[in-house]
């Protein structure tokens, strides 16, 4: 019996899969230490980009040789990821503006929400642009 969807289907759950893993790994040790920066005293902004830098070597790397197999270009992904990178790092940054400098919210917690909804930008543009699928797998 074949799954609904066949190949395709079962590419894009493995991928969401291993993209879970990496970024939970990676989200949480961005995250711990932008909770402790912030403990420390440090704007939500110095503690983002901190955290951000540590979390998107890490998402580079497994999300390149883990997550999608991809064996293309280093230069170009690379070039790629960091376009996606600096976009999430501007829709991370406009969060905790919102959220934090306007509304007053506490930024530990603002960040923790914001975390997942990048998260999920970041996976959609991984997949089709950044690391797309061979034509030829």
């Amino acid at each position: 019996m074949s799954t609904p969807g066949g190949p395709a289907v079962r590419q894009l759950f493995r991928s969401s899969w291993r993209f879970a893993v990496v970024g939970l790994s990676s989200n949480l040790l961005g995250y711990l230490l932008f909770v402790g920066l912030s403990l420390l005293g440090a704007s939500a902004f110095a503690a983002l980009t901190a955290s951000f830098l540590l979390s998107m070597v890490i998402s580079y790397f497994g999300n390149r040789g883990f997550t999608f197999a991809h064996r293309g270009s280093w230069r170009k992904s690379g070039l790629k990821f960091l376009a996606v990178a600096a976009f999430a790092y501007c829709f991370n940054f406009g969060i905790l503006w919102l959220f934090v400098q306007l509304w007053g919210m506490p930024q530990i917690v603002v960040q923790f929400f914001a975390v997942g909804a990048v998260a999920l930008c970041t996976f959609t543009l991984m997949r089709l642009w950044v690391f797309p699928a061979r034509a030829d797998a």
